[in-house]
């Protein structure tokens, strides 16, 4: 496990343009931790109750193929998006990166499908302004765990490699290549 990271040592590795976004949820409140090169807030947010049961909902609204229901999506997408962002949209501006470290049910959370907060969310789907219009999401499980991959070092690979495979789409006794090479 990675040691943990200090929020001054976090601090430096961000740079500019990213914000981290850490959520711990709980009853009967949850908490929002906004992190930033040069500032930190700490917002109380719902109860990990409601904000499961909204991600719930949301989930429910974009994968049941049977039964899409985009206007319940829509109504799920503004609230989380209230419930989740709204609290330190000041410190969104001029940001480019969010780094996510969800919690809970937040871990299931598509964060790409929100809005971007403070803004309507009518009309076609297609052209809402969802945060992945404007922000390069990344998730970790941990600020600690962000901060180690960020610092990793890789070493390269002493040779060059290439692959090919045969794969077998359907049930063969042969596949296409082998057959082939051996005609």
């Amino acid at each position: 496990y990675p040691e943990p990271i200090t929020l001054s040592a976090l601090q430096q590795l961000l740079d500019d343009q990213t914000i981290l976004l850490s959520y711990s949820l709980a009853e009967p409140q949850s908490f929002l931790f906004a992190i930033t090169r040069n500032d930190v807030q700490v917002r109380r947010l719902p109860s990990e109750t409601a904000l499961r049961e909204s991600v719930q909902k949301l989930l429910a609204a974009i994968t049941d193929k049977n039964n899409p229901a985009p206007e319940e999506y829509r109504r799920q997408a503004i609230r989380l998006s209230q419930q989740l962002l709204q609290p330190i949209s000041t410190m969104l501006s001029g940001k480019t990166g969010l780094v996510i470290v969800a919690d809970g049910a937040l871990a299931r959370l598509p964060f790409e499908a929100l809005f971007l907060p403070g803004t309507p969310a009518q009309g076609d789907l297609r052209k809402l302004p969802y945060l992945v219009r404007r922000f390069a999401i990344s998730y970790a499980p941990s600020a600690s765990v962000w901060a180690e991959l960020l610092n990793e070092h890789r070493a390269s690979a002493p040779k060059g490699f290439i692959a090919f495979g045969d794969p077998v789409y359907e049930q063969r006794t042969e596949g296409a290549i082998a057959s082939a090479l051996r005609a």
